[in-house]
């Protein structure tokens, strides 16, 4: 199985993960406030370095903040992610 986590060299980036999911949050807020209507992200993992990251507060629940969190069989984790303004395209 292949290592996604490191370059063919082993190097790894530090932080790639938190960096990639805050860049999605900031697209789903986007598209909320496109859409004005709530959208609901689901994280759902049974690897054990994911679902670590997923609730650590530095990382996945620092970018998250998880409205529901459900860690009986792996994490699934939920976040609503309501418009915070008017309709706009701007970043």
């Amino acid at each position: 199985m292949c290592d996604t986590r490191t370059f063919p060299d082993g190097a790894r980036i530090s932080g790639a993960t938190t960096l990639v999911y805050s860049e999605a949050l900031k697209l789903m807020q986007q598209a909320a406030n496109i859409l004005q209507a709530p959208l609901t992200f689901e994280f759902g993992t049974s690897h054990p370095l994911m679902k670590a990251w997923a609730l650590h507060p530095d990382k996945g629940l620092g970018v998250f903040n998880w409205d529901e969190k459900d860690a009986t069989y792996g994490l699934i984790a939920k976040k609503v992610i309501y418009p915070t303004c008017s309709s706009s395209t701007s970043s």
